[in-house]
């Protein structure tokens, strides 16, 4: 039984298997089962995006995905869902908007959704500000 997967990060599956090679951190999903469940403590920061519309987006993405791996932050996984092949994640998701960006700690524990100037130092900058205020309220 052939079992219908969303990959994150990579969507093309040709880009796939060359992702896997580069990066540990992608991270398959089942679209049977509830979003990111299961997968804490990794924190996701995620891209949601509609390839229909947002053509020039993989560059960005790309660009971001390489600024954050400077930092190797084991938890943190960079995600993208394109919203054109998987409708069904963007509507449990409440995404009305092209791109959005959330922030997901510890799996589906909290999540938060970006609200900025859509340029890598800001997103990188809300990344580490909002996991440095989950760590806080951790050691509360």
């Amino acid at each position: 039984m052939i079992r219908k997967s969303v990959y994150l990060l990579f969507l093309v599956p040709a880009q796939i298997a060359f992702a896997q090679e580069e990066d540990a951190r992608i991270v398959q999903y089942n679209t049977e089962e509830p979003f990111l469940e299961g997968h804490a403590p990794h924190h996701h920061f995620t891209m949601y995006y509609n390839s229909k519309l947002d053509q020039d987006i993989q560059p960005f993405w790309k660009h971001l995905r390489e600024t954050y791996d400077k930092y190797k932050h084991d938890h943190m996984r960079i995600v993208k869902i394109d919203c054109a092949t998987h409708e069904s994640i963007c509507i449990r998701e409440n995404i009305t908007h092209f791109p959005t960006f959330k922030l997901f700690i510890d799996g589906e524990r909290k999540r938060i959704t970006f609200h900025g100037k859509e340029d890598i130092p800001t997103l990188i900058a809300f990344i580490e500000d909002q996991l440095i205020k989950a760590a806080r309220m951790g050691d509360k």
